[in-house]
């Protein structure tokens, strides 16, 4: 491979070198691995032959540079996300964030709100939206493929649903993932979102109490998803409809008015 990179024309042993080329499809931190490698191969090719001092040190200078951009790139690509409220505005939708809808219909309609002890929350706080539409708050900055999640949330209203929950591998508003919580129905269910449709992956029946804080934690690895309620396994599905990176986001159906805090996403290793 290092030698590919090296001498994409020409031979390695003459004295043409060539700057190699870094695929396009690479993501950014799988780009500076490749570019770390790539100087890496090139200063020892260019200073091999010939012992000196100064090329020693070019060498080693060169090994470390290499080591410093490959760790970066890594620390950058495993950086959690964590939703913060504190310096946003009450009435509005927070910086970074884009409501959207799966369906047609009024609702989606996302600001910051303070809860009764005055903490910030994001509410989906339309009673507006039609059975079939899907209340979407999207993170617009973020792009994770494995992930260990956890939000907070409260069911404050609804008549046809409530509750809700959070979404990931987000492509677009008519295809990704979502576990949620109806506490009308009295079950919690993990899905996937495809060109608008929604499919089942596993479902539990569950009784809890709407106007109380819970916590929904999402683990997917690979194609397995792992879905928890208050700190206790209940959903366990393998779907590998959306198998790339998407953004984070919540949701809630129709009428449903819904709280979201402490909203944590950390990328895992895809690796077994």
């Amino acid at each position: 491979m290092v030698k590919e990179l090296i001498c994409r024309e020409g031979d390695c042993e003459g004295t043409k070198k060539t700057i190699p080329r870094i695929p396009n499809g690479l993501p950014g931190p799988g780009r500076c691995l490749v570019v770390a490698i790539a100087a890496l191969a090139i200063m020892w090719a260019l200073t091999r032959n010939t012992e000196t001092k100064e090329n020693v040190i070019m060498r080693r200078v060169s090994i470390f540079l290499a080591w410093a951009i490959a760790t970066a790139s890594t620390v950058h690509a495993a950086s959690p996300f964590v939703m913060s409220l504190e310096t946003a505005k009450t009435g509005e939708l927070p910086q970074g964030w884009t409501a959207a809808r799966t369906g047609e219909g009024p609702g989606s309609v996302w600001k910051v709100v303070a809860d009764t002890d005055g903490k910030k929350v994001l509410a989906q706080t339309s009673d507006q939206g039609p059975k079939r539409l899907f209340n979407l708050c999207v993170a617009e900055n973020t792009s994770f493929t494995d992930i260990d999640l956890s939000v907070a949330f409260k069911a404050m209203a609804g008549k046809v649903d409530q509750g809700g929950g959070p979404v990931w591998r987000y492509k677009d508003a008519n295809n990704y993932y979502l576990a949620r919580m109806n506490p009308l129905e009295h079950n919690y269910r993990v899905y996937k979102v495809v060109g608008g449709k929604r499919t089942q992956l596993a479902s539990t029946d569950l009784k809890v109490a709407a106007g109380q804080w819970h916590t929904l934690r999402v683990v997917q690895k690979g194609e397995h998803i792992e879905c928890y309620f208050d700190g206790k396994a209940y959903l366990d599905a393998k779907d590998d409809t959306f198998k790339d990176a998407g953004k984070i986001g919540l949701w809630t159906k129709a009428d449903a008015q819904t709280y979201f805090a402490d909203l944590r996403v950390s990328a895992i290793d895809s690796l077994p």
